[in-house]
């Protein structure tokens, strides 16, 4: 279905000559890419307004995607396998923090902040199968995943140190990059359970 309606939209725009017709195999991948994306934004988002926890989920979002930007990390085989699992792993983690006690709130930031950190300096950056990148590149991704990484620590401290500016919804936020962090892990395992 989605490389169907990824294949119409580069025919469409190969016929109205926004590029050349030899690149439309190209601009395909691309719009499936973005349609399958489209479609795990808006499941998450739709289990954010049912849940009514839309802000925690927009922070979320912005600890996750700059990590897989940077760092990398799982890639599902096939975009409904992706949208489930990025969905389940959503609200698997809106459930634990809707039910979790005020008291493990601090404990929980602390740990992801700490977690997520570890598994980005082991791992970061995994690369796609398909999308191979060079020395230089890698270096580059590392680098983004680290400082995005520090930039974590930075608020999580200040979370801890100044009661003063207790960020709503942190919690959220650190989960997010809990999640991506997290599946930097499990792709290094994957490729090393197809290499036995």
């Amino acid at each position: 279905m989605i490389k169907k309606l990824a294949g119409v939209m580069a025919s469409y725009f190969a016929e109205k000559e926004v590029y050349p017709a030899e690149k439309k195999r190209i601009y395909a991948y691309g719009f499936e890419l973005l349609i399958a994306t489209f479609a795990n934004v808006l499941g998450i988002l739709a289990i954010a307004l049912i849940m009514d926890i839309l802000p925690g989920a927009i922070l979320f979002f912005l600890a996750f995607i700059p990590l897989r930007l940077s760092a990398g990390g799982y890639h599902a085989k096939h975009h409904w396998s992706c949208f489930l699992i990025a969905n389940i792993v959503f609200l698997l983690f809106a459930v634990a923090l809707n039910y979790m006690h005020n008291i493990y709130v601090m404990p929980y930031i602390v740990f992801s902040c700490m977690a997520s950190s570890i598994l980005i300096w082991i791992f970061s950056p995994v690369e796609a199968e398909n999308k191979p990148v060079g020395q230089k590149q890698k270096d580059r991704l590392r680098k983004h995943s680290i400082i995005i990484a520090i930039i974590n620590m930075a608020v999580t401290l200040i979370y801890i140190f100044i009661p003063q500016l207790r960020i709503i919804y942190l919690e959220y936020y650190m989960s997010g990059a809990l999640a991506a962090s997290a599946s930097l892990a499990v792709a290094v395992l994957s490729t090393k359970s197809k290499s036995l």
